[in-house]
């Protein structure tokens, strides 16, 4: 059992009560063969003594909860930022371009020069060649959009001068036809992507910016 005690303290005057727990251990008193645990008002009994000794444990128990939540979130909290990090590090190529004039038809194939460049971050696209140049290997996406006015029109998207994807108007609407098509394409360094217009196809643009290129790194390899 545990004792606590009664102290008078004089302190200014005036008698105050203080409380003083003698953390020490009193064996049980029983009298008589009756096996009843006498209660005393200056001890306290083993059942007090272990509701407070949980009372302790649990107390502990939510610390140390709450210091693992902590640690835990401190550990998120880094590998966020690292990841943050990576994704200001990791390179950014993108573009977005268009003619903005009529295009053909002329008496042989022939590449479109995208000259009017909204965004060119990285500057792998040259608008004066039409062509985009990876300069990093990895996965890209492009897609690009043209407008056919009552006439064929077969345009393709070409890699290292090999036909990838092509769009195809047979021209026989009343009246013009917007269309596009994309792709998605893993790029070794050195390898380029450009825009071919078949012969005889004429494409027909203008301010509103019906012919259009764009591309960008999806993730480097």
């Amino acid at each position: 059992m545990f004792t606590m005690k009664v102290v008078h303290i004089l302190f200014g005057g005036t008698f105050c009560l203080a409380f003083h727990l003698d953390i020490t251990m009193q064996n049980e008193i029983n009298y008589g063969d009756l096996g009843e645990e006498v209660h005393h008002p200056d001890y306290v009994t083993k059942g007090e003594f272990n509701r407070l000794k949980q009372t302790v444990d649990m107390q502990a128990l939510q610390i140390a909860i709450m210091k693992k939540g902590e640690e835990l979130y401190k550990e998120r909290l880094n590998t966020l930022r690292e990841e943050l990090k990576k994704l200001k590090d990791e390179p950014k190529i993108v573009f977005s371009a268009s003619v903005l004039t009529a295009l053909g038809p002329f008496d042989t194939a022939r590449r479109i020069d995208y000259t009017d460049v909204t965004v060119n971050e990285g500057n792998a696209y040259n608008p004066t060649t039409g062509v985009f140049t990876a300069y990093i290997r990895g996965v890209y996406f492009f897609s690009y959009t043209a407008v056919s006015q009552k006439v064929k029109l077969v345009i393709s998207l070409m890699k290292n001068d090999k036909r990838v994807v092509s769009l195809w108007n047979k021209g026989d609407s009343d009246s013009g036809d917007l269309f596009s098509n994309a792709v998605i394409l893993s790029l070794e360094v050195g390898d380029w992507v450009y825009i071919k217009l078949q012969k005889d196809d004429p494409a027909h643009d203008n301010e509103n910016q019906y012919i259009t290129f764009i591309g960008f790194l999806m993730f480097p390899l």
